[in-house]
């Protein structure tokens, strides 16, 4: 059964991530003390990277584009 804060993450993708012992270590007791799983605590820490970074917002502008200049091909695919 999955803990309340993973209810949140709508779709996911599984990567391997490795972490120097010392960052572990803390979000462990991070996960711990907080009642939050670790996965949830490291999701949160890279979508405000993304955020922070613009990377996040760069990407939806380019999405954007792609669906308008290709609106006629999408409508055809989505009417097929």
């Amino acid at each position: 059964m999955p803990r309340k804060d993973e209810e949140e993450i709508p779709e996911t993708r599984q990567i391997p991530l490795r972490l120097p012992t010392a960052q572990y270590d803390a979000i462990k007791a991070l996960a711990y003390v907080s009642g939050q799983s670790m996965n949830s605590i490291i999701c949160r820490a890279v979508g405000e990277f993304l955020e922070d970074s613009g990377d996040l917002q760069l990407f939806s502008d380019a999405v954007e584009k792609v669906r308008t200049e290709n609106r006629g091909l999408l409508d055809k695919l989505a009417a097929s």
